[in-house]
């Protein structure tokens, strides 16, 4: 049996009191001796000009979602090595025949794509497990009731969202894969490789870390080691993903289109 602890955080160490979450208060030496692993609830929010807090892409450097790396700081200080689940990671939106109407809203398409790229990211920082919270919408009216890849039982008998699509997608094309190192990431473009147990890549993926209302593309060239194959786009609707044309290898330099959809690209061995 894998034990874990309650969901905890690193970033506000304020929350110090018998009733809040702050690692440090929490775990002692006696009882990390129990636990297999950490646990973390990963939300991408942000607080906007005027105070109010919205969800973000993952990408965004001023997210909520990079407290997570305080509690690696915190682990790799105390606890080095032990692995970090993520038990709680998502968006909430409208889709499936539901709206969403909180500040903290996403639009479906957002859902579906950040739900792919927020997975990438995820994996990127070596998180053990992620746990998409919640399978389906609930039938509630609140914060985290719009969060599900389906739509409620209630109200739309499970009806799928894009976002179900999308991960089917993810798991469908790259599911056997795992990161294996990072290409690129920056304002313009994010690349990730990742390949087999053996640390064979097998895979490119890249997207340009914008927000998923905007859907505007650039034309990239960077310097990879392998000849592209087959490609495909996770797209933020319920056709889930789409075969596309390949990047172009030219002089050891490969030239493909980005968007915020993330682009899959197999390499030819």
């Amino acid at each position: 049996m894998t034990v874990l602890p309650c969901a905890l955080q690193a970033d506000k160490p304020e929350s110090w009191s018998n009733d809040g979450n702050y690692v440090g208060n929490r775990l002692t030496w006696d009882n990390t001796r129990n636990i297999d692993a950490l646990n973390y609830h990963a939300w991408s929010y942000a607080f906007m000009d005027d105070g109010q807090r919205e969800a973000v892409q993952p990408e965004q450097s001023y997210s909520s979602l990079r407290g997570l790396f305080n509690m690696m700081r915190f682990r790799d200080a105390n606890l080095p090595g032990m692995p970090i689940f993520v038990t709680e990671f998502g968006w909430d939106s409208d889709g499936g025949g539901e709206d969403c109407e909180f500040e903290e809203c996403v639009s479906e398409r957002a859902q579906a794509l950040y739900a792919v790229r927020g997975t990438l990211f995820l994996a990127r920082l070596g998180v053990g497990r992620i746990s998409w919270f919640f399978f389906a919408n609930s039938d509630c009216d609140s914060l985290y009731c719009r969060s599900g890849l389906y739509g409620s039982q209630e109200g739309t008998g499970f009806t799928p969202k894009a976002s179900s699509r999308a991960l089917e997608s993810l798991v469908n094309l790259l599911g056997d894969t795992r990161f294996l190192g990072v290409a690129r990431e920056d304002s313009q473009a994010w690349v990730y490789v990742v390949g087999n147990d053996a640390g064979v890549p097998t895979h490119v993926v890249a997207w340009r870390p914008i927000e998923a209302e905007d859907s505007s593309s650039v034309e990239i060239t960077m310097p990879l080691p392998w000849t592209p194959g087959q490609a495909w786009r996770i797209l933020g609707t319920l056709e889930g993903n789409r075969a596309v044309t390949s990047p172009v290898l030219e002089n050891s330099r490969w030239r493909m289109e980005l968007s915020g959809e993330p682009l899959v690209v197999a390499l030819e061995h």
